[in-house]
């Protein structure tokens, strides 16, 4: 999903002649108050490295004038579907196991019971 949302987003950069510098300060004004894109997100966006969250998905749409399900599959037209800040896929050849990954803010003792359980798997 990374890196058909990175080709997504660079084909709609270069259809416009944008750099990820215009691309940040365009959906910055999206964003809430105090908040802002800085061209290193897009980087990180368009190196497959992360997905953005929804209100940064929904002000990158904005800015390029295209629903966010045109930027990434599954993310619908409305701009108010959730994005799963985890995701989990079985290893391939390897039944019983699974690729986890999980992207979002938590308390720390729940990060800390999830790094438990994690070394305990091996």
């Amino acid at each position: 999903m990374r890196a058909e949302f990175a080709q997504r987003l660079a084909r709609h950069l270069a259809d416009r002649g944008w750099s990820q510098s215009d691309l940040a300060r365009a959906a910055s004004k999206f964003l809430p108050k105090g908040e802002e894109f800085r061209r290193d997100n897009i980087s990180v966006y368009l190196g497959k490295t992360a997905l953005p969250r929804q209100k940064q998905l929904v002000a990158i749409a904005k800015a390029l004038n295209v629903a966010p399900g045109d930027l990434l599959p599954g993310a619908g037209t409305s701009g108010r579907e959730v994005l799963m800040p985890y995701s989990m896929r079985p290893v391939d050849g390897m039944p019983g196991r699974a690729w986890l990954q999980v992207d979002m803010e938590v308390p720390m003792s729940k990060a800390l019971a999830v790094l438990s359980l994690l070394d305990d798997s091996k």
